[in-house]
């Protein structure tokens, strides 16, 4: 039993490594206890507060309001945190800022679905990534266009927020910073392992 758990243990640690070989910033595995859920987080989203909601199938109401992911989390033990730095040059217009936004959306969602995918062969067959904002896969998402459907199934995850994951504190507790500086942007990604 022992050497399962060292050895379930070592792999979650490889994983870790290759977050940071994959070009994270700062990685920390954690037990999902320490993972912060608040009701607040899906209020803020109800009350459209980004103006995704209803506009983004990795969003609510899309993301299925009816799972209790406080308890799916909770099915976990260990999770992976990981957190993407970016610096931005100077004096850049609010579109070129977006523009900034996507590409590290994208660069940490490929990092959560290669980590995702390495878990599950190392058989963590119930692996799953969550990114952090809204899904920016495609310039506009099928829900906003009257679509039925997510057409990026196999990359889209849903966010952190939209399960109710307070980030903020969820970060703080790793001493992950998460100030929001002029001149750098930050992804966070999380991906529950065991």
């Amino acid at each position: 039993m022992m050497d399962n758990v060292s050895s379930q243990l070592q792999k979650c640690l490889s994983l870790e490594k290759e977050a940071s070989e994959l070009g994270c910033s700062r990685t920390s595995l954690l037990w999902t206890e320490d993972i912060v859920f608040d009701p607040r987080v899906t209020l803020k989203c109800k009350q459209n507060l980004c103006t995704h909601y209803g506009n983004n199938f990795m969003c609510p109401p899309y993301v299925q309001e009816n799972i209790d992911y406080f308890q799916c989390v909770n099915k976990y033990k260990i999770a992976l945190l990981i957190q993407k730095e970016k610096e931005l040059q100077a004096n850049l217009s609010t579109e070129e800022i977006a523009a900034e936004y996507k590409t590290l959306f994208l660069d940490i969602l490929d990092i959560i679905l290669s980590l995702e995918k390495r878990a599950f062969n190392l058989g963590f067959t119930f692996s799953m990534g969550l990114g952090s904002g809204n899904c920016k896969l495609c310039d506009a998402c099928a829900a906003k266009t009257g679509g039925q459907a997510c057409i990026n199934p196999q990359k889209a995850r849903p966010s952190m927020e939209a399960v109710g994951i307070d980030v903020l504190r969820t970060c703080a507790g790793v001493n992950f910073p998460l100030d929001f500086q002029s001149q750098k942007i930050s992804g966070t990604g999380l991906i529950l392992l065991i």
